[in-house]
């Protein structure tokens, strides 16, 4: 999925969200969301991807197929500590902390257990959350996005 693909999904949430939507656009939004969506119920292959799309089909559709399927296809690595963005060298917050916020948007947060913990888990001493890895410093550091995101979640 490209960057423009995104930005019209998150346009579709914006426009979801301030009332501007017309009946026929938000329609023809939602399909065009579904039928670019993969069989594994992701966007992209990509939590940040999916999390968005998951979060606007909820908004327009409540809670059907595509977002059931896109929530189960997070699941399964937000629950797992050995997930590769859990990790202790390459860590990046930003990634389960919106995957998680998804949750929470579609009225399925409490169905996690340990996702919130291991999210938790990436603060660092100076209260931001770990970001990518930095090749200078040879360690995962915190960033902006990534701590913002982690407050969403």
């Amino acid at each position: 999925m490209n960057v423009l693909k995104l930005f019209c999904i998150v346009g579709l949430f914006a426009a979801l969200f301030a009332g501007s939507a017309n009946a026929a656009g938000l329609s023809s939004a939602t399909s065009w969301l579904t039928s670019n969506q993969a069989q594994d119920g992701s966007w992209g292959s990509s939590h940040l991807l999916t999390a968005y799309p998951a979060i606007a089909l909820y908004s327009a559709q409540g809670n059907s197929q595509p977002v059931t399927s896109a929530l189960s296809w997070m699941e399964t690595d937000l629950e797992n500590s050995n997930a590769w963005f859990y990790g202790s060298d390459f860590g990046e917050a930003d990634i389960p902390g919106l995957a998680i916020y998804s949750f929470a948007e579609t009225g399925r947060g409490s169905g996690l257990s340990n996702a919130p913990a291991l999210l938790l888990e990436m603060q660092q001493p100076d209260g931001g959350c770990k970001g990518y890895y930095d090749s200078v410093e040879q360690q995962a550091v915190a960033s902006s996005v990534d701590t913002d995101f982690a407050l969403l979640g």
